[in-house]
């Protein structure tokens, strides 16, 4: 097992975070590789980020030190537990999205993994610090039910976006089990819900009338049928054209977590419809019994 040294990603007294000089506040819980961060700043937003892995906390510190001066930013550089705490976190050596205090997620697919230690604290202790952001992004496989368990229905971010769940390799949930964060959700005061697919960041719905048409606008826009050479004429309908139009031109990156809030197309739900379309698509993804069980790769997001 191997001792990470806890470390911040700037130091309070020496370069501040300011959050009052910008458009508003944003947590990115599990920053990963920046993707997301560097999408909220240029957006515009003041940045908490929180990253378990001191490795790409460091690298971060180094990407993004513009926006640590000025303030827009500030990194954390630990992990969202029950209590705080010295924790035995896992690191996936051969693909760092799947780092986890749960091995069973850190060594999916057979992936190298090793051990580190790292300092915890439960998500109230960060809300007790810094004030409620407008969104509130959770990516932190396996744990983002502990950060809307921690959240105050009387304070409660505009906007959030939490992994709809997240399986262990060969796991395979029950229908309650799978339903747990859309059920936090609601009991944390959330009301209307949008399903969105990490795959092209599009609104699920079900039934999906339009579902073939935005595929063979994709296509030829993007894929196979660009041999048809309508390219140009069609991409501005396709769905990334779209989504990018309604964001401002800021891009697409496949692997982030996508537009948020009113940047999303697609209508909000509400909690029963999100449910029968939860529960209806996930039967239709699973019905192929050769399907990963955690590769149902979708997105609650929620607002009230």
């Amino acid at each position: 097992m191997r001792k990470a040294e806890l470390r911040f990603g700037n130091d309070p007294h020496d370069r501040p975070w300011r959050p009052e000089r910008f458009k508003g506040v944003i947590f990115d819980v599990g920053m990963h590789d920046g993707t997301d961060t560097a999408s909220y700043l240029s957006q515009g937003y003041a940045v908490l980020a929180i990253e378990a892995d001191p490795s790409l906390a460091s690298a971060g510190v180094e990407r993004f030190d513009d926006a640590i001066s000025r303030g827009q930013l500030h990194i954390l550089n630990l992990g969202i537990s029950e209590q705080e705490d010295a924790s035995t976190f896992w690191i996936c050596d051969d693909n760092s999205v799947w780092n986890s205090f749960d091995v069973r997620i850190a060594s999916r697919n057979g992936c190298r993994h090793h051990s580190i230690r790292i300092t915890s604290r439960p998500f109230r202790e960060v809300l007790d610090e810094f004030e409620v952001p407008e969104y509130l992004k959770v990516d932190i496989e396996g744990a983002d039910w502990l950060c809307v368990r921690d959240l105050d229905r009387r304070h409660l971010p505009r906007f959030i976006s939490v992994e709809s769940e997240c399986a262990a390799d060969g796991e395979i949930l029950d229908e309650r089990e799978s339903l747990r964060m859309l059920d936090m959700l609601r009991e944390a005061g959330y009301s209307r819900f949008k399903l969105v697919s990490q795959d092209d960041f599009t609104t699920a719905a079900h039934p999906d009338y339009w579902r073939m048409a935005r595929k063979i606008i994709d296509s030829a826009a993007y894929g196979r049928l660009g041999k048809l050479h309508l390219g140009p004429l069609v991409r501005r309908f396709s769905t990334r054209a779209r989504l990018e139009r309604l964001n401002g031109g800021l891009p697409l990156t496949c692997g982030s977590t996508g537009p948020w809030g009113n940047g999303l197309l697609g209508r909000w739900s509400t909690y029963e419809e999100a449910r029968q379309t939860y529960l209806r698509l996930r039967d239709r993804f699973f019905s192929n019994t050769a399907a990963k069980t955690y590769a149902f790769w979708y997105d609650w997001h929620a607002t009230y």
